[in-house]
Order: structure tokens, then sequence, then C-alpha cells
């Protein structure tokens, strides 16, 4: 292998200068925020619960589940209707994603305290 002197972190997209290996080429902004990356968010928003994987919408991977309740949100039918939303999000995000993959509450979602 040679010297790549423009490589790109697989996280954000930030170009470095520096020779990594390609599973490992992180930026030094990344670095302190991979393990919270390495999980996905889970959350609602608007009428849709997702499960987001990655920084944002555009550089993660996401999925959303529509909440189908005629409920108002805040009730207890509609906060179920709304956490099992969010799970089939995240249901379908690791089937596609195709590996284990943990997560944590962001602060959109009705556990978050």
């Amino acid at each position: 292998m040679g010297y790549e002197p423009i490589t790109c972190c697989r996280y954000c997209g930030e170009q470095f200068d520096a020779y990594v290996a390609l599973k490992d080429r992180v930026c030094d902004g990344c670095k302190e925020v991979i393990p919270k990356l390495e999980r996905a968010e889970l959350g609602v928003d608007g009428n849709a619960g997702f499960a987001l994987l990655g920084r944002d919408l555009q550089m993660g991977e996401a999925e959303f589940e529509t909440i189908t309740t005629t409920e108002p949100l805040w009730s207890a039918e509609g906060i179920r209707q709304t956490k099992l939303a969010v799970n089939r999000a995240f249901t379908r995000l690791k089937a596609r994603i195709g590996k284990p993959i943990s997560y944590y509450i962001g602060p959109s979602h009705p556990d978050h305290c």
C-alpha cells in the first residue's frame, strides 16, 4: 500500500491529510462521538417514530414509522402507539443494516427524562 494524502472520515466525510486503514478512517472530531454514532437514536418527528444510525439524515441511515392512533399523542394510548412505532422503525433499521446495533433514547422520545 502507498501513501494516500487525502482521506475522508467515514462518519462526517471531512477530508484529512493522513493515511488510515479504510475500516478505521475517522477524523479527530468524530473520535469523541464514535460511541454515540455506533448506536441508533430513537425518537419522534412529527407523526412518525424514527431510528437514526449516524450523525444526521444526510450522513446516516434512518427508518421512519407513522404513528397510527386517533388518540392525542400525550395520552396513554398515544404514548403506547408512539413507542410501538419507534420499535418497528428500529426493527426495520436493524434488518436493513444486517448487523446487531444498540440504541439510545433521543430527546424527542416519550421516555427521555
